[in-house]
């Protein structure tokens, strides 16, 4: 999928490993505070890969137009 991804040039916003277990699924501190929701974040998380994508955003701006 990434090859794909990069192929096409889709820019890709990678999540910290440690955010991570061992098996792929989000850490315990990241998930959604509603035991009942398995499927969404926290609003800590997401509030956090708003601040990666603007960064990352900026980065690519910066790369293309020197």
């Amino acid at each position: 999928m990434l090859g794909e991804l990069q192929a096409r040039s889709i820019p890709l916003v990678r999540i910290p490993q440690d955010w991570v277990d061992d098996e792929g699924f989000m850490q315990p501190e990241w998930r959604h505070e509603k035991e009942t929701d398995p499927h969404h974040a926290s609003a800590r998380f997401g509030a956090l890969m708003i601040r990666r994508i603007c960064e990352q955003l900026i980065d690519d701006e910066a790369r293309t137009n020197g």
